[in-house]
């Protein structure tokens, strides 16, 4: 269900040494300033006690959710899906560009497990950590995105201003061995002009680029959904888990359904997906914006050198990740299907 929101306090200061778990647990404070809206690392206490749980469910160490379905770029096979996952961008902080070649730029970024000590057996830990929240493009020159991954919108001061964010599109893994592209063109890098809306307490903003995308780049996504989507019903997610490469994970559905302001879903996402878009598996249309969830990794003690793992549970016990409902944001004109 997710994994990494202690760990993303290195989204806003990329270049930082490798850190133990007790010195990210000592970082819970800071990282809960940067992400008001979402859980963040539990007492080990609460961590021993829900590791025994799990281990006694799933037999095993295993992603939350029982399997953790994250898929990147390279493995997306279906031509509408690739077209739903190339809209969908990184926002990342202005300092984690540098300028290279002529009209290009290079990320400034260190793998994840340069940034956390993983465990054996954990998921992409060779690849790039640099993107701080996600995003879905719904009109040419504007994207949405979670209202607390946006300076002005929620009281969170320690984010990036808005002359600081750059969106980012690309950014994504061609290979099982790749750790992510580290190059972009001037056409894949975008400043945000405005604010166009926002609400704090719904947690969303929709945010005017400097620019419009060009289509060879992306183009916004075509459905948006106008009213409540249905209980059970199959979703999958876009993003960027943990600031890496952007990531497609189905196999979820909507679980909870009764609050006028979100639902909650067991969906494969991490600190720094906030702000993906949430897609419905029937017409791949736009029904929400991933807000929050559960703790991501927590300290195996049980281990030498203790390192981190994902948090996993069985389908039963479960809380869910929280998605904003889509038809709550105030979509320009003509952006609604």
């Amino acid at each position: 269900m997710s994994p990494i929101k202690a760990g993303m306090l290195c989204g806003l200061a990329v270049l930082v040494p490798l850190l133990t778990p007790a010195q990210l647990l000592n970082l819970v404070h800071a990282d809960q300033l940067i992400w008001p809206q979402e859980q963040v690392m539990r007492t080990t206490a609460e961590d021993n006690g829900r590791l025994d749980k799990e281990i006694g469910a799933l037999n095993g160490v295993k992603p939350i959710n029982q399997s953790d379905d994250r898929k990147d770029w390279y493995a997306v096979l279906d031509p509408v899906i690739q077209d739903v996952v190339a809209a969908s961008p990184a926002i990342i902080t202005q300092g984690s560009l540098v300028p290279d070649k002529t009209n290009s730029y290079r990320l400034r970024a260190t793998i994840l497990d340069a940034k956390i000590k993983l465990c054996e057996g954990e998921r992409f830990g060779n690849q790039l950590q640099v993107a701080y929240c996600s995003a879905v493009l719904i009109g040419a020159d504007v994207i949405a995105t979670a209202g607390h991954c946006v300076r002005g919108v929620g009281n969170n001061n320690r984010l990036p201003a808005l002359d600081e964010m750059r969106v980012v599109f690309g950014y994504r893994a061609e290979s099982a061995s790749d750790p992510g592209a580290s190059e972009f063109g001037d056409d894949q890098i975008f400043g945000i002009d405005s604010i166009l809306d926002s609400s704090a307490q719904e947690d969303w903003a929709l945010l005017k680029l400097n620019r419009s995308v060009p289509s060879k780049i992306a183009s916004p996504i075509q459905v948006i959904a106008s009213k409540k989507i249905a209980a059970h019903q199959s979703i999958y997610v876009v993003g960027y888990p943990s600031g890496l490469p952007v990531k497609y994970a189905d196999g979820a559905e909507v679980k909870v359904n009764d609050n006028p302001k979100h639902f909650v879903a067991n969906l494969d996402t991490f600190r720094g997906n906030s702000g993906s878009g949430v897609f419905s598996k029937a017409d791949n249309g736009l029904v929400g914006l991933l807000v929050g969830g559960a703790t991501d990794y927590y300290p195996d003690g049980t281990v030498a050198n203790a390192c981190f793992r994902a948090y996993r549970c069985s389908k039963p016990n479960c809380g869910g990740e929280i998605v904003t409902r889509v038809e709550l944001v105030r979509f320009p004109l003509g952006h609604v299907q």
